[in-house]
């Protein structure tokens, strides 16, 4: 049967009459509805974006739920959130009017915020260039101290404490590092540090030639331990230069002169007076000496170059020893081979004693030659050489300055008066002039020389017995008229 039709549900063709607008009601406080804008335009409610599911967080119902708000009526269709799920926060805005939800949020860090950074860093890198150039400009700038100053470097120090001790003397100004009390440790730090770069920069950069530290000691910037000796500082040496200067081992160098002639003992007097030398071989006999040198078995006398060895400050005197050893040694062993033919001897060491005994007995050395040649000829004639010098080194501590007739009678291994050949060992340490006449003496038939005691040191050189007696009388009246005393012997 036909059921009436309930007013206002129209029919065919005719709509139905439309409802009564409601009045606008405002919204919730927080709920987050739009505000209508002017002009009576229909906007759609804000929402909001639920946040995003935590990684490995698993739906329970596997349905998105639906994003509602307190007072507001589920939108038809829209799925029931399960009892005890949690209301997703709305995301907070400021302004509701311009907010957009679809609109992607701002990154961290704007374009104002890069802008200030990158002034920062570039204010950072000025100061810090311009400290660095400070610290280079310092680094070969002149220094405070107005003298010299020397500073004694014992064994194992380092570089950066012989640094902190001239800055503390004043050679050195220690340089201002930020945020740290100056000192003088912390100066030797920086000026290290600078020395460091410079010489890294100038070994990629190949400017080696163009720095005042040379690249081939930043080994010894590296692990610094400067060489033993005493370091005279030069008034107003930069860092620079004190710093290369400890580097190279430049030390004031001291010196012990070895006269020719001197004997072994005279020697290691020298050494051992001397207040420079660090004193490791006193009260050792010559024969313990030449076993610490590394020669046990070896005789002393002789074997050591005479001559002026400079070294640095408490150098051992078993290293200055060394040295003479070393060059005596290379001098023979190059001059042995070349010697002349068939000498009257045949060691390298008999060859020293000769040179010694020539060493003495000449005062200029264009005789020496000759004086060799007239040893030879005795030598090879089995003649003794008769040589006061010889005597002399045999009386050893009896020798009064004078030699007696006594002397000359009294028998001893080096009395060539009263032995034949060659002594022992030499009478001293002979010069290379020396050696060289002894390896290639003048060839003559003289076999006697005397003085001629005019004053220049030479000698009157004969062939026979008779010329020698004749010329030693002229010696014997001159020294007369000169008041001295006349040496007995003849040769």
């Amino acid at each position: 049967m036909n059921r009436p039709k309930p007013p206002g549900s129209g029919s065919a063709g005719v709509p139905p009459p439309r409802p009564a607008a409601a009045a606008p009601t405002r919204p919730p406080a927080g709920a987050g509805a739009a505000r209508p804008r002017p002009g009576g335009a229909a906007t759609r409610p804000a929402q909001t974006r639920p946040p995003a599911p935590r990684p490995g967080a698993a739906s329970t119902t596997g349905v998105r739920p639906a994003a509602t708000r307190p007072g507001t009526p589920a939108r038809p269709g829209a799925a029931a959130r399960p009892a005890g799920a949690t209301v997703p926060r709305p995301v907070p805005r400021t302004d509701p009017i311009t907010a957009d939800p679809f609109r992607p949020r701002k990154r961290a860090g704007s374009k104002p915020g890069r802008l200030w950074r990158m002034l920062g860093i570039a204010v950072l890198a000025v100061l810090a260039g311009g400290y660095g150039y400070w610290l280079h400009q310092s680094f070969y700038a002149p220094g405070p101290s107005g003298q010299t100053l020397r500073i004694q470097v014992t064994q194992g120090e380092r570089l950066k404490s012989v640094l902190t001790e001239l800055t503390a003397r004043g050679a050195l100004q220690a340089p201002c590092v930020p945020f740290v009390k100056a000192s003088s440790s912390c100066g030797a730090a920086v000026y290290l540090r600078v020395a460091g770069l410079v010489t890294g920069l100038a070994a990629k950069l190949g400017l080696e030639a163009h720095l005042g530290v040379p690249v081939g000691h930043a080994a010894s910037l590296a692990s610094p331990r400067v060489q033993v000796g005493t370091y005279e500082i030069a008034a107003h040496a930069t860092p620079a230069q004190i710093i290369e200067q400890l580097a190279q081992g430049r030390v004031v160098f001291e010196q012990v002169t070895i006269i020719e002639g001197s004997t072994f003992a005279e020697f290691r007097h020298a050494l051992d007076s001397h207040p420079e030398v660090t004193h490791a071989l006193q009260g050792k006999s010559d024969s313990q000496v030449m076993a610490a040198l590394g020669h046990a078995g070896e005789l002393a006398e002789g074997r050591f170059f005479p001559d002026t060895y400079h070294f640095a400050a408490l150098t051992a005197d078993l290293d200055i020893l060394a040295m003479a050893y070393d060059k005596m040694q290379h001098l023979i062993t190059a001059e042995w081979p070349r010697r002349s033919p068939d000498l009257p001897f045949s060691t390298p060491y008999e060859a020293l004693t000769l040179a010694s005994i020539i060493e003495k007995e000449s005062a200029l050395a264009s005789e020496r030659p000759r004086i060799a040649g007239v040893f030879v000829n005795r030598l090879r004639k089995g003649m003794r050489l008769q040589t006061d010098p010889s005597v002399i080194y045999g009386l050893g501590a009896g020798y009064d300055g004078s030699i007696h007739s006594r002397d000359l009678t009294q028998d001893t291994p080096y009395n060539t008066y009263t032995r034949s050949g060659l002594p022992p060992t030499p009478i001293g340490l002979p010069s290379k002039e020396a050696v060289l006449a002894a390896l290639h003496p003048l060839v003559s038939d003289e076999l006697y020389f005397v003085a001629t005691a005019n004053g220049n040191g030479g000698h009157h050189f004969s062939r026979t017995l008779e010329e020698h007696n004749a010329a030693v009388r002229t010696y014997v009246s001159r020294r007369a008229q000169q008041g001295a005393t006349v040496a007995p012997g003849a040769r």
